[in-house]
Formats: structure tokens, C-alpha cells, sequence
């Protein structure tokens, strides 16, 4: 039913109302005045209006009260009588009333009482700042010699202890070998004369960006990351892992323990456990446990990682898994059958006495690419030896390239080397700050 037609179920459209533009007052006749002055329905007194020709009181159209969703159009006292019309426009006119009445206070109450969303949370109402994002870093647990932090044009010294950030790059000097620890039971150390950037510390996914130098690397069982190594065109993931890769004109890879995946030009070759890899070989060959007995960086990392591991087992619950992956470990580490540094030094001092006049090198290419050298001496480099070569015929020290420690012993294989060139190798007495005695050169062409 149709409140505002009370006659019918029906809606009745009232008649149009002639639009004019003034709305004329009703008048009452003198002879029949009204008993109660007219006031409109909100109960504004009416204004004085002067009395009509006829005498009788005019009584103005109601004013309704100023409100925040008023259209600004007056509304007209309608006129009495019992017709349906009237009461409908009547009824309209309260409905309109009483609901402009609680809109408006509404309106009033959400604008001037009800606390702001911005209070209630304690935040501003404007856009919060961005949070500064977390910085990750790796601890340096060891450090010898001198290294360098580089991120963007600021270069500082780093010390033992210190932590280094995600996306720096370190830098080390010819007598310098460190080590980073990762967390997850994983580590990678840094040897001399090498350029390593942090690319990512992400615990899921750790990259190594691999400019020169050598590096080692033990991902612990522990940890769930990809851990990868990009060096150069060549990319190298760890399988549960520990290897190394020196970077000079290509990569060489060692793989000490499990496995790697090496990925090259969208072409992917695993490596497995006590063999080489050459950067664009077919094939990877058996560890020579000679050649790593001569490299002091890799003696050292291999000689520290037996220390580690074996303290690590030693705290290690009886039966879990991680226990089992680190006695697998070891029992590679020592079946290497690398000699304690100090053994080797000794070793080295006891074959020769007396000082060096003439240094002899013999040498050979291999058929991966790289240059296997030998040499002998009349007398004592207390200091080691070092090996310079360079594309240009006799160049001294510090030549093109050099080893960057000295070498305790008489042999080092080098490269592969880049085809397309043709390198010349001598081998000096090291002084401790330059060469001394050089040896006879040999040249090889790639």
C-alpha cells in the first residue's frame, strides 16, 4: 500500500503545478478570520506582511531552517483541507523533514565528533614513509694480510671481525687471505690478489660475482640457498658443495666435495667430486694432489677446512644428517693427502742451501688449455718463488700476470689460457718485495 496515497494500492501522479515566478499566499476572507495565527511546520514565527485589499492577513510561506543537503528551494506551506493531494504533500513535506533532521546530524557528528581513522591508529593522514630496507652482511671471521670494501666510490680498509654488506665488492692484496662466514654452516675464503662482489646474501639465493683471483667455497648441509658463483661467461652452482674457483683468463674449477653444475653460453655440464674442470672443456679431469700441495692458497684452505670441520663434528649430535655430510667431508679433505704448510716450508728450505744464481724451467701445454711448469735452483729462495708472464717477450715483474703468494716448492700448473695469444713464462727468486734471479723463458701459443 502506498503510504502517500492512502485511497489505493496504486501511485497517483499529482497534477502539475504551474510554475510562476512568485508563489502567491492563499488569503482569508474578513469575515472569516482564523482562530490561531499560521506558522509554518517547523514553527517559525511568520513576518509582517501588510494586510491584502481585502483586509485580510496575508501569512507568508514558510521558511524552512538552513541545512547542509538543502537544494536551496523554499518549501510551500501547502494549503488546508482534507483533499488527498493536500495530504500528501503534507506528509512529503514531514517525511522530508524528519529525514534532513538525522542526515544532517549525521553529518554534523562524522565531521565534527567521530574520532579520525588516522587517530585511532596513531598514524598520520599522510602516505607513510617507505621503511628503510634491512641491509644483509657477511662476518670476516679471519684476515691476513690487507683487503678493501668498495661500495660505489668509497673504498675503507677491512679489519677481522668486521661485516661487510650485500652488493660491496672486496678487494685483496697480493699477501692477503680471508675468511667469510654466511651462516647455515657455510663459508667462502678469499685468496690473494682477488676481486669478489657480494651480489646477494639472500639466505635462498647467495651469488658470488667473480671478477679475478681464487676462491673457496664449503656450502654447508645446513642450508637450503642456491648458491652460485658467476665467473665471467661461466656460471657455477653448488650441488652440497665444497670447491674452488680461480679466475684468470678463464675459470678453473676444483671440486673437493659432491658436486657443481657449470653453466656456460646456455649449455650446462656437471662436475663431480676429486676432479677439474677447465672453462670450454668436454671434460673434466682427476685432481692433481701435486699441484695443489704447491698452491699455498688452496693448501691453506683445504689444511683450515680439516680443522673446521673436525670441531664442528665434535659438537655435533650423535645420528643427524648434518653429522653424517661433515664426516663425509673429512674423509675427503684427508684423503687428499695435502701436507701442513709449515711441513711443506720445511721440506723446501731442507733441499738447498747456499744463494740463487740460476733458476732452470722446463714446462709443457695440457691438453685442456693450460701450461704445467717445473723448475730447479742452484741455492735457497728463502722467500718462495713466484712465476711472471706476459704476451710481451722477457717483461720483469710485475709483468702481465704473477702469482700472487710465493711458491713454496718447484712446480705450478697454470691457466687454461686464452686461444688466440702467445704468453712467455720465467719464474724468480722472490725477495720478499720484488724478483730477484729470473729464470730462462718459455713461450707457449694458445
Amino acid at each position: 500500500m502506498d503510504l502517500a496515497n492512502p485511497n489505493t494500492g496504486g501511485v497517483i501522479n499529482p497534477p502539475p503545478v504551474p510554475q510562476t515566478d512568485e508563489i502567491t499566499p492563499p488569503t482569508l476572507a474578513s469575515s472569516d478570520p482564523p482562530s490561531t495565527p499560521l506558522t509554518d511546520p517547523v514553527g517559525a514565527p511568520p513576518s509582517s506582511f501588510p494586510p491584502s485589499s481585502s483586509g485580510a492577513e496575508v501569512v507568508p510561506p514558510a521558511v524552512p531552517p538552513s541545512d547542509p543537503l538543502s537544494t536551496g528551494e523554499p518549501l510551500v506551506t501547502p494549503p488546508t483541507g482534507p483533499s488527498p493531494r493536500g495530504k500528501k504533500v503534507v506528509l512529503s513535506a514531514i517525511a522530508g523533514i524528519l529525514l534532513l533532521g538525522p542526515i544532517g546530524g549525521g553529518i554534523y557528528i562524522a565531521t565534527h565528533i567521530a574520532p579520525n581513522p588516522a587517530d585511532q591508529t596513531g598514524q598520520a593522514t599522510s602516505p607513510s614513509a617507505t621503511p628503510a630496507p634491512q641491509i644483509t652482511g657477511v662476518e670476516v671471521t679471519y684476515l691476513g694480510g690487507t683487503a678493501w670494501s668498495i661500495s660505489g666510490d668509497a673504498k675503507v680498509p677491512l679489519t677481522q671481525g668486521q661485516s661487510v654488506v650485500e652488493g660491496a665488492t672486496i678487494e685483496t692484496e697480493d699477501d692477503a687471505k680471508m675468511l667469510l662466514t654466511l651462516g647455515e654452516g657455510s663459508i667462502v675464503r678469499i685468496g690473494p690478489s682477488s676481486k669478489i662482489t657480494l651480489t646477494s646474501l639472500d639466505p635462498e639465493s647467495m651469488n658470488f660475482t667473480q671478477e679475478q683471483g681464487i676462491i673457496y667455497a664449503y656450502v654447508g648441509s645446513e642450508s637450503v640457498a642456491t648458491f652460485t658463483v658467476v665467473a665471467g661467461d661461466v656460471t657455477i652452482e653448488a650441488q652440497g658443495t665444497a670447491f674452488s674457483v680461480e679466475k684468470d683468463e678463464l675459470a678453473f674449477i676444483n671440486v673437493f666435495d659432491n658436486k657443481v653444475m657449470v653453466r656456460q653460453g646456455g649449455k650446462e655440464k656437471e662436475v663431480a667430486e676429486n676432479t677439474n674442470y677447465v672453462q670450454g672443456a668436454e671434460e673434466a679431469f682427476d685432481l692433481n694432489t701435486d699441484e695443489l700441495e704447491t698452491d699455498s692458497f688452496l693448501q691453506w684452505a683445504l689444511e683450515e677446512e680439516l680443522g673446521r670441520i673436525e670441531a664442528e663434528i665434535a659438537s655435533e649430535a650423535e645420528g643427524s644428517a648434518s653429522l653424517e655430510a661433515k664426516e663425509a667431508y673429512k674423509t675427503t679433505l684427508e684423503a687428499l693427502g695435502i701436507e701442513k704448510l709449515d711441513v711443506l716450508k720445511d721440506t723446501f728450505l731442507a733441499s738447498t742451501t747456499g744463494a740463487v744464481s740460476k733458476i732452470t724451467l722446463t714446462g709443457s701445454r695440457l691438453e685442456n688449455g693450460a701450461v704445467s711448469l717445473s723448475w730447479t735452483s742452484d741455492g735457497l729462495a728463502e722467500n718462495g718463488y713466484k712465476i711472471v708472464w706476459s704476451t710481451t717477450l722477457g717483461k720483469p715483474y710485475p709483468a702481465d700476470k704473477r702469482t700472487s703468494e710465493p711458491i713454496l716448492g718447484y712446480a705450478k700448473t697454470l691457466g687454461p689460457m686464452k686461444p688466440g695469444k702467445t704468453w712467455y713464462y720465467r719464474v724468480c727468486e722472490w725477495t720478499g718485495i720484488t724478483c730477484g734471479i729470473y729464470s730462462n723463458e718459455l713461450s707457449f701459443s694458445f
